[in-house]
Parts: structure tokens; C-alpha cells; sequence
């Protein structure tokens, strides 16, 4: 339920919002894009868990998939220099 990011490769200010059809991010460790539908089906992720598991966006691109997993284009490496933490609170 914890995130870190490359601040430097984000862009602020960050929004949230539901999953909508046709969503792509490139998950972390993975080449390429996948579909974020395609991405809760193979975790066999219910479709009302689904509406419940908001993204996190910069720019309007997806970030992270709140409580799973970043982007690749946001992950931490070498050269990072600032850190932001994102932490999902379920209330």
C-alpha cells in the first residue's frame, strides 16, 4: 500500500480517478504496455474490487495502480535525486 517514485519524472499536481476502459500503464518489471483490465485479470481481481482500486496519475498517464503496482517510467534508480512516497489509506 506503499509507493516511491522518481519526482523528478513525475509531473505535478497528481490526480486520482477510477479505471476506464481502454487504460494502459507499463508495469514494473515488464516490457511494454498492458491493458490495466488485462492486468486485474490475471490477478483474478473481482470487477467490484475493481472500481474500488483507484490510479494515480501524472499528466493523465498512470503512475501507479494504488496497493499493486508503478509505472516503469516512474521507478526509482540511480540517478533519482528525490523521492515522493505515496501511501493508499483505505478508510
Amino acid at each position: 500500500t506503499v509507493a516511491f517514485f522518481d519526482l523528478d519524472r513525475l509531473t505535478l499536481p497528481l490526480t486520482v480517478r477510477n479505471h476506464r476502459p481502454g487504460d494502459r500503464f507499463s508495469p514494473l518489471g515488464l516490457k511494454g504496455t498492458q491493458k490495466v483490465k488485462k492486468y486485474f485479470t490475471n490477478l483474478k481481481i473481482s470487477a467490484a474490487q475493481r472500481q474500488k482500486c483507484p490510479l494515480l496519475l501524472s499528466k493523465g498517464r498512470i503512475v501507479w495502480i494504488a496497493g499493486h503496482r508503478i509505472d516503469n517510467s516512474v521507478k526509482l534508480g540511480p540517478g533519482t535525486r528525490r523521492v515522493l512516497m505515496a501511501e493508499l489509506l483505505l478508510a
